[in-house]
């Protein structure tokens, strides 16, 4: 298995101009065209990257566009942060559903992506003792950080492209 880490500003790119379309050629050189592309993952970031809606949008469409058949999209985000505000009114929308309105349609046309996986609130709750064995390397060795681990709830999302 061949694994890309890039660490950047992933909305550099997108964020320039708001009429402009999005560019053929994604930031940090990131080919999202390959074929050897099968996963792309958004964790605990997607609420941030909402902050500037229409470039996340950009990239979304981007990365919709260019995306081969059948690779996957997992976003994975804290159900602390899933309600996100619209407009001026101060309504707040589930996160599941503006990811599943930009990337599976409006029902008009066909979708792009399908829903393969759906959870609004999964709870993850951390093994007694599961915080010691993590840290247990840091306490023997004195080197490092300790890590206090939680209980966390998230909203995951997982699509196929189509």
């Amino acid at each position: 298995m061949e694994l890309e880490f890039v660490q950047g500003d992933l909305l550099a790119a997108y964020s320039a101009d708001s009429n402009a379309s999005p560019s053929p050629l994604p930031p940090l050189y990131l080919n999202l065209s390959s074929l050897n592309l099968r996963l792309v993952t958004i964790c605990f970031t997607i609420t941030e990257l909402l902050q500037s809606r229409p470039s996340t949008l950009r990239f979304l469409s981007t990365l919709t566009a260019s995306a081969p058949k059948n690779s996957y999209l997992l976003i994975i985000e804290s159900a602390s942060l899933a309600l996100i505000p619209i407009g001026t009114s101060g309504r707040t929308y589930p996160l599941g559903q503006l990811l599943d309105h930009a990337l599976c349609g409006r029902g008009e046309g066909e979708a792009e992506w399908e829903i393969v996986r759906s959870q609004e609130g999964k709870r993850f709750r951390m093994l007694e003792a599961a915080e010691d064995v993590y840290n247990r390397d840091v306490e023997e060795s004195g080197k490092g950080m300790h890590v206090k681990l939680e209980n966390s709830r998230v909203v995951l999302r997982s699509y196929r492209k189509l």
